[in-house]
């Protein structure tokens, strides 16, 4: 059994259709930050201004969050993956 490090790193996807409307991505993204500090977990998630603000929503965009998610994987413990459309 492996030990909880003492400091955890999340990857983030922020999920979206194309037919849902853009800020429900940027609220996601406020909330998880706030929320992921607020508990001392470090994030790992796609910047805005590497796809429509830092969502997921193509292929490409998710190929650009596959590539970030291997640059860090060394740091990332865990994957959480934000639907905000579908509440």
């Amino acid at each position: 059994m492996s030990r909880i490090p003492q400091q955890l790193t999340m990857g983030v996807i922020i999920g979206n259709r194309g037919f849902f409307p853009s800020y429900l991505v940027a609220e996601a993204r406020e909330q998880a930050v706030a929320l992921f500090s607020r508990l001392g977990i470090n994030t790992i998630m796609l910047d805005p201004s590497q796809t429509e603000l830092g969502g997921v929503e193509t292929r490409q965009d998710a190929k650009i969050c596959a590539e970030l998610f291997r640059t860090h994987r060394d740091k990332i413990h865990g994957v959480v993956v934000l639907l905000p459309n579908f509440g």
